[in-house]
């Protein structure tokens, strides 16, 4: 991927792609423009996986331009080529990619089943945790669903984990009356900073199957939802 901040959140829309100037060569897509430095190319190649090859091509000279890259460019030219492509890949990423929030693999398929299903809204509640995703009820914007990345210790203290083996969880409410059997079950936990009485945390580890990650949070936003229900 593209060597921005935080793209790995991002995925292509193939057809906002096409839809933007992308074109199809092959099996990838692929798009160039002109930059208003010297006689420079950005060219973008887009793979099935996602990933996005980024060029800058010198015309005149005919061979990639690199100078770009560097940290601290070596000039002042360099750094306006830098910025140039930065501000085109972040249109490019506004209008032909989608933002999935999550970074385990079990997470993503998590935020494509919300939203194909529900398309609720998200968003990252808290400042001082920008990566902490919240699914949250339309209706009253409760939300019934939080994502975090936590130190795999602080959900179980008496295993010997330490601080650095972190995994990506979510809260999600339960029945009072299940929360005790369903706490026995691998992969699921008592809730890590919320009530231990009425809420779980599962690890995004897939140690809990997409079928009964999915039952539990649907069940989740329909306790949440409540006397709401339309």
């Amino acid at each position: 991927m593209a060597n921005e901040d935080k793209w790995e959140h991002f995925r292509p829309d193939w057809d906002k792609c096409l839809a933007f100037g992308f074109r199809q060569t092959g099996k990838d897509l692929t798009y160039q423009k002109a930059l208003a430095k010297g006689d420079l190319m950005l060219k973008l190649r887009l793979s099935p996986d996602g990933q996005l090859a980024v060029m800058v091509w010198d015309e005149g000279l005919e061979e990639s331009y690199e100078a770009w890259r560097v940290v601290t460019p070596i000039n002042a030219f360099a750094q306006e080529v830098k910025e140039a492509v930065r501000e085109n890949l972040q249109t490019v990423r506004k209008h032909c990619f989608r933002e999935i929030p999550l970074t385990s693999p079990q997470g993503q398929r998590l935020f494509a089943w919300v939203q194909e299903k529900f398309a609720d809204p998200w968003d990252h509640p808290f400042s001082r945790q920008p990566d902490a995703t919240a699914f949250r009820l339309p209706q009253t914007k409760k939300w019934y669903g939080l994502v975090m990345t936590v130190a795999k210790q602080k959900l179980v203290p008496a295993e010997p984990a330490t601080d650095k083996e972190m995994v990506e969880v979510i809260n999600i409410k339960a029945p009072s009356g299940s929360v005790n059997d369903l706490t026995k079950q691998v992969g699921i936990y008592p809730a890590y900073h919320m009530s231990k009485k009425h809420w779980l945390t599962i690890t995004l580890d897939d140690t809990v199957s997409d079928e009964t990650l999915h039952y539990l949070c649907e069940q989740s936003r329909h306790l949440v939802l409540g006397k709401n229900k339309k």
